[in-house]
């Protein structure tokens, strides 16, 4: 089969997820790509296909050997993690928190074993989550805990605009600590290589980051740029890498987005990258997880409790978030085979 098979895991069953998978996969340019299989309850899919137009018919199976592969439908791999007399919409459940984990980690175990060649992940609630005894901050964290990574790095990506994140969620006080020449420099040098053999940029240019105003005026505003950052992007020059910096924050992304001069911006904390990325593509931007032993990404927006099954959740990101797991998957196929014919 040449097209790729992506997984998506439902997310939290009784928020925007299951609407915006189905939503999306409605979209003909999205499905005529891939073979998707979902993986959730078939009962809640079920309930989230009466609020839209979804013509394809499901496909309900138990494990992933019962797949099928025909253009008018779709399979759901239901795990019956969640009954229907424990399910409520749009409210923070136990239940619902620790069968998100569950979708997760199953799909995980699906790529990982080259059963599927992706994963896409629908949003997970943390609080919910946090009620089942989940211990992670989030997706990425609990993906790296599972594949045994420790240099993982977060992407938010759409149109012109990549941001790779040094520190993801992490408290402001905490920062100046958390810095070190050592980590920005690990994840400077995963940008680099999610640039030129993931997205195949063939002279990659990246922009780093300064912590402080005016990335900190010599020391006068603060000196990790001088003590951390600067060193670490000297070592990453000297490692081939065209690396700049540090930049200040509030002349760095309109670098990017309006005179093109970098292809990935290295911020040293959360809302640094997000906010701009945001504020410019809220419905667009997609994440992704590099580093990773399998291809995930997942829309950039949470479970939005408050609008779900009404039909008014938007699935732009996920739809691109679907076609970023697929480009992925392409790069990666092409890459291997690369090796192949050099062998």
């Amino acid at each position: 089969m040449n097209k790729p098979i992506i997984g998506i895991s439902m997310g939290d069953p009784a928020g925007i997820g299951p609407e915006v998978i189905l939503k999306a996969l409605s979209d003909s340019s999205i499905k005529k790509n891939i073979v998707p299989i979902l993986i959730g309850e078939d009962f809640i899919f079920e309930k989230a296909k009466e609020i839209i137009s979804f013509p394809p018919s499901f496909n309900v199976i138990s494990k992933i050997e019962e797949a099928v592969f025909k253009e008018k439908q779709i399979n759901i791999l239901s795990l019956g993690e969640v009954k229907k007399n424990d399910f409520v919409v749009g409210k923070v459940s136990r239940v619902c928190g620790k069968a998100a984990i569950a979708y997760v980690r199953k799909s995980f175990s699906l790529v990982k074993n080259k059963r599927i060649d992706a994963l896409v992940t629908a949003p997970i609630n943390k609080e919910a989550a946090g009620l089942s005894g989940f211990l992670y901050p989030g997706h990425t964290e609990f993906l790296a805990a599972l594949s045994k990574r420790k240099n993982v790095g977060m992407v938010l990506a759409a149109k012109e605009l990549k941001v790779l994140l040094v520190t993801t969620h992490l408290a402001l006080r905490d920062l100046s600590t958390a810095l070190t020449k050592e980590k920005i420099l690990e994840k400077i040098k995963l940008g680099y290589h999610f640039l030129k053999d993931d997205l195949k940029v063939k002279n990659p240019r990246i922009g780093v980051c300064g912590l402080n105003p005016h990335s900190g005026e010599a020391g006068a505003f603060g000196d990790e740029e001088e003590r951390v950052i600067k060193p670490a992007i000297a070592a990453a020059r000297k490692a081939g890498i065209n690396c700049v910096g540090p930049i200040s924050s509030d002349v760095i992304f309109y670098q990017v987005v309006k005179k093109k001069k970098y292809d990935l911006v290295v911020a040293m904390y959360h809302d640094q990258g997000l906010i701009p990325l945001k504020t410019l593509y809220f419905k667009e931007a997609v994440n992704i997880t590099i580093g990773l032993p399998i291809i995930r990404t997942s829309p950039d927006h949470g479970t939005a409790f408050d609008i779900a099954y009404q039909g008014k959740a938007d699935s732009t990101s996920m739809k691109e978030a679907i076609r970023y797991a697929a480009r992925l998957v392409s790069a990666q196929r092409n890459k291997n085979s690369s090796q192949a014919i050099s062998v």
